[in-house]
């Protein structure tokens, strides 16, 4: 019975994690990257989605970095506004990792954490 309202009250708080994660504006180094970038995930699935949704001058660079700052990924996307690119993050070993997209002198910063719910592998962003 413990375990059960552990179990409840984790997923609880993961959930309203995402969902404040995904609706809040990122840290940024610049003006306009964080109305033109957005981050969103699909837990489910174990996808982090990157959204442009305003023309950019130059093609955002996406990074993922483990915690010890190795870079693990690096693709840029398209510039142009309404292009959204997925990155499955499935592959992803259980721990910490910092999502950063830039552009020029510009960057979003986002940590993921990657974790194992009761034997199924899920994550969440933090702000």
């Amino acid at each position: 019975m413990k375990k059960s309202i552990v179990i409840t009250a984790l997923f609880s708080v993961l959930g309203l994690g995402t969902l404040f994660a995904n609706a809040a504006p990122a840290k940024t180094n610049g003006n306009d990257i964080d109305k033109a970038v957005v981050i969103n995930g699909l837990t489910s699935k174990m996808v982090v989605t990157v959204s442009v949704t305003d023309n950019l001058e130059k093609e955002p660079m996406v990074k993922i970095n483990d915690s010890e700052g190795n870079n693990l990924f690096k693709k840029a996307i398209s510039s142009k506004a309404g292009e959204t690119k997925a990155f499955n993050i499935s592959n992803l070993d259980l721990g910490d990792y910092t999502l950063i997209v830039t552009t020029g002198k510009q960057s979003i910063e986002k940590q993921v954490r990657v974790l194992d719910l009761d034997g199924k592998k899920s994550y969440f962003i933090f702000e």
